[in-house]
C-alpha cells in the first residue's frame, strides 16, 4: 500500500534497498500527480486487476502446474535480491519449467517448449498484476512483498482450480 510504504520510509528505520524503494515511491507519486493533472481517477497499477486473471488465456498449461510454478517463484523471490540476481533466478526457473532461454532455438522449434523467457516473465507479471504490460516486474514484486504475492496466488488458485 502506497501510504504504508511512504510512512515506513519516513520513519527512518533501516531498510535494505532504501534508495530503490524511494525511487519507486517517487515514480508512484509522479504517476498519481499525472493522473490527477489529466483529470483521471488516480490509480496505482499494482493494486487492482489481478483478481480476474485468466492465465489460461495467455498460456496453455494445467492450472495445478501453473500454481506450483508461481508458488516456486514466490518461494525463491527475495526483496533483497538485486535486479540482476532476480533475473538470473527468473532464467533458471523458466528453464526448469521448459521455457526456452535462446530465442533462436525457440523460433526454430516452438512446439518443443512452453514458451520463451519473455513468455515466462509475462506469465508472472500477468499473474500478479492482471496486466501484460507493466513497468519493472522486479520492482513490482519488491513493492508487493512476499505476503501479498502469496495472497494473490491464493486468489489465482481459486480461479485456476475452480475452488
Amino acid at each position: 500500500d502506497y501510504q504504508a510504504l511512504k510512512d515506513f520510509l519516513e520513519s527512518g528505520k533501516k531498510v535494505v534497498g532504501r534508495e530503490f524503494l524511494e525511487e519507486r515511491l517517487q515514480l508512484v507519486e509522479e504517476k498519481l500527480k499525472r493522473d490527477n493533472d489529466l483529470g483521471l481517477e488516480p490509480q496505482i497499477y499494482i493494486t487492482d486487476g489481478y483478481q480476474n486473471v485468466d492465465l489460461k488465456s495467455i498460456i496453455n498449461l494445467d492450472g495445478e502446474y501453473l500454481c506450483k510454478m508461481i508458488n516456486t517463484y514466490i518461494t525463491l523471490f527475495s526483496e533483497t535480491q538485486t535486479k540482476d540476481e532476480w533475473f538470473e533466478n527468473m532464467k533458471k526457473l523458466a528453464e526448469k519449467h521448459n521455457f526456452c532461454l535462446d530465442n533462436k532455438a525457440y523460433k526454430a522449434n516452438p512446439s518443443a517448449y512452453n514458451g520463451n523467457l519473455a513468455a515466462f516473465c509475462n506469465l508472472i507479471r500477468y499473474a500478479f498484476t492482471g496486466k501484460t504490460n507493466t513497468p519493472d516486474l522486479h520492482a513490482i514484486c519488491c513493492v508487493l512483498g512476499k505476503k501479498e504475492l502469496f495472497a494473490r496466488l491464493d486468489v489465482l488458485k481459486k480461479r485456476l482450480l475452480n475452488k
